[in-house]
């Protein structure tokens, strides 16, 4: 597997004198896509870079990543270079968890820390995960993303479309399922966690219970709706970020 930051690094809008950047991690399938939009929100100071990982758009002809240890392993020496700035870490659901995971060989590695690390639709990862999704039958498994809002039930339908989807989709439950939580000191950086006040798999107290996770300074702020409650909330979501 080629390891070319170009693949990895997507970079919407592009700002060469930015103050600042802020690396986004998408949701299980999510692609580097997904935060196109926040581009064009406030913050003229960040630059938004999307991580994009093995297994979609533009590479989804890679194999799909099935480890969560995997994945930060090799984004580490990807993200290294442009932490030349202050930077955040944003990630929703699955990124969220790598989000955190990143944050975590960041420090053991000695290289810079974000200034804040914000996760959304996730439960602090200290505590026990919802029933595994990925060994489900394809039917199955299809209904469970569905009922969590991940993809529209007309889409689900599309045969074409999911046989593209659905590997990496498939792959990256596997990842989410199959990482295991290691106690170790918490953060020393500001955690910020959102989440939906539908969501079925994250409850509120779920959400408060990252403030384990950091000895700085912990909010929690809960919108309404579910899983994906970050896309009708977004502007809401950029304008509270602080890089």
């Amino acid at each position: 597997m080629l390891h070319s930051p170009q693949q990895w690094l997507h970079v919407h809008a592009a700002k060469v004198c930015a103050r600042a950047r802020l690396f986004c991690f998408a949701h299980a399938g999510g692609p580097a896509a997904t935060f196109r939009p926040w581009s064009t929100l406030k913050q003229d100071d960040i630059e938004l870079v999307a991580i994009e990982l093995p297994g979609r758009r533009s590479r989804v002809t890679e194999r799909a990543l099935t480890s969560i240890t995997e994945i930060v392993e090799l984004l580490e020496p990807i993200v290294a270079p442009c932490l030349d700035r202050p930077f955040a870490l944003f990630g929703h659901s699955m990124g969220a968890i790598v989000a955190f995971e990143l944050s975590r060989r960041l420090r053991d590695e000695g290289l810079p820390q974000p200034t804040h690390l914000y996760v959304a639709g996730a439960h602090a990862p200290q505590l026990p995960r919802a029933p595994d999704l990925h060994h489900l039958p394809y039917a199955q498994f299809l209904d469970q993303v569905v009922a969590l809002g991940g993809i529209p039930r007309e889409l689900a339908d599309e045969a074409d479309l999911m046989d593209m989807v659905m590997p990496a989709l498939r792959a990256d439950f596997t990842a989410i399922e199959t990482w295991h939580y290691i106690d170790a000191p918490p953060l020393a950086i500001p955690i910020t966690a959102f989440g939906g006040d539908r969501d079925p798999r994250v409850s509120t107290d779920q959400l408060q219970a990252w403030h384990v996770q950091t000895t700085a300074d912990f909010r929690c702020r809960v919108f309404a709706g579910g899983h994906f409650f970050i896309e009708e909330h977004r502007h809401d979501i950029v304008d509270s970020i602080r890089v």
